[in-house]
């Protein structure tokens, strides 16, 4: 057994150990790498090891829901299987209710529309998350949460690709030319971040988008929500609203 690379945040104990594997509990949890790259000049970043000494790593799960980016463009989505519910399967979203007691007043918020949207396991779990005093376990039911609040009802207002001077963007969520951005957890000031604010900031100068909102969510897994004081300035600087689900 080898030590993992990944040190561990002082605020979670059980990472600070090397040598635990997913959290001591194997039967529910996997986790191949267990690290997120991303290089510094913010060009590329995606689960797993880095190619060369100049990237960045910290756990993957820090990232859940985040765009996997390749030469500056965004082509996919990230979303973690070493949370709670790794699969979005029933056994996950019915071990979240038992902890939490019900989804309860978060159905009402959760329309019939996200559910055919991302399936009955999310939509559940975005409820739960909803009743929880909206903490989310997972990028994917974060996702699910804005696309609500939006009032999103077809595919094609969700994962929309656009291009940009910087490279392809990923809007998440995209209703009546309104855009929407998901962020689950803490989120760091990173070149990835940044690059992605001056991306969407020239999707509204050039009126691909009317205008652009990114939504913060609670982790339910770190218990943080928010991000650096100087990302959020940007945001402002570049006309981008954003809430903090607190």
């Amino acid at each position: 057994m080898n030590e993992d690379t990944y040190e561990g945040e002082i605020n979670n104990p059980l990472s600070l150990n090397v040598y635990t594997y997913v959290h001591n509990n194997t039967l529910i949890h996997a986790d191949p790498t267990g690290n997120w790259c991303a290089s510094s000049d913010g060009k590329n970043a995606h689960p797993g090891d880095c190619s060369t000494k100049a990237g960045n790593f910290e756990s993957d799960y820090l990232h859940d829901g985040d765009q996997i980016v390749s030469n500056g463009n965004e082509i996919g989505v990230f979303y973690d299987n070493d949370g709670a519910h790794p699969d979005h399967s029933w056994t996950g979203v019915l071990f979240d209710m038992a902890i939490t007691g019900g989804a309860g007043v978060g159905k009402a918020v959760i329309s019939k529309a996200i559910s055919k949207l991302y399936g009955a396991a999310v939509a559940e779990e975005t409820a739960v998350a909803v009743a929880n005093g909206q903490v989310f376990y997972g990028g994917l039911a974060g996702e699910a949460f804005v696309a609500s609040l939006a009032k999103a009802t077809g595919e094609n207002q969700l994962q929309q690709h656009f291009k940009t001077s910087m490279g392809t963007r990923i809007i998440d969520v995209l209703v009546k030319g309104s855009a929407y951005e998901s962020k689950v957890g803490y989120v760091k000031y990173s070149q990835v971040a940044k690059t992605q604010i001056l991306k969407d900031a020239e999707l509204v100068a050039n009126d691909s988008v009317k205008n652009y909102t990114w939504h913060f969510l609670r982790s339910g897994v770190t218990g943080k929500v928010g991000a650096d004081p100087r990302l959020l300035q940007l945001l402002t600087q570049n006309g981008i609203k954003y809430v903090i689900h607190e």
